[in-house]
């Protein structure tokens, strides 16, 4: 999971992921999240979010890097 977009540019300087996960409330929001792309497009990097699929279905519909939609149901009790 991505905190920071200067998490994400120390992971993908050492080449440490095949794609990446910012999380959404941790970076920086909406904003945060339409400036996260450039630097994991920059590095040939998809980009999925972590946790918050309501928001991020509509995220990643403007994202250039997508990768795939996380989804946790909630609501199963298993």
């Amino acid at each position: 999971m991505i905190r920071s977009r200067k998490r994400l540019s120390q992971a993908l300087a050492i080449d440490s992921c095949d794609f990446v996960m910012p999380d959404l409330m941790r970076i920086g929001g909406v904003t945060g999240w339409l400036r996260t792309p450039a630097t994991a497009e920059a590095a040939n990097i998809e980009m999925s979010e972590h946790a918050n699929p309501e928001f991020a279905a509509h995220l990643m519909h403007v994202t250039n890097a997508v990768h795939w939609l996380e989804w946790q149901d909630r609501s199963d009790p298993r």
